[in-house]
């Protein structure tokens, strides 16, 4: 069952599952608004990405996306 979980989130786009864990990991620690900014720059990161526009032409196309790293 973990691995099942584990192998889900990594089938995202690694910058996303990098913001993901950033935003958890620094938010814990923040005021509530703070929090809520640093979630905002990092999805706006994301969403500027590479990534992010393969994963939506994947998703439109019906094909698993392939993402690079670099």
């Amino acid at each position: 069952m973990v691995n099942e979980l584990l192998q889900s989130i990594l089938a995202n786009g690694p910058v996303a599952v990098a913001h993901c864990i950033d935003a958890v990991n620094y938010g814990l620690d923040m005021a509530f608004d703070d929090a809520c900014l640093l979630e905002a720059t990092l999805f706006g990161l994301c969403a500027a990405s590479d990534q992010m526009r393969e994963g939506t032409a994947a998703f439109l196309e019906k094909r698993k996306p392939q993402f690079r790293t670099s």
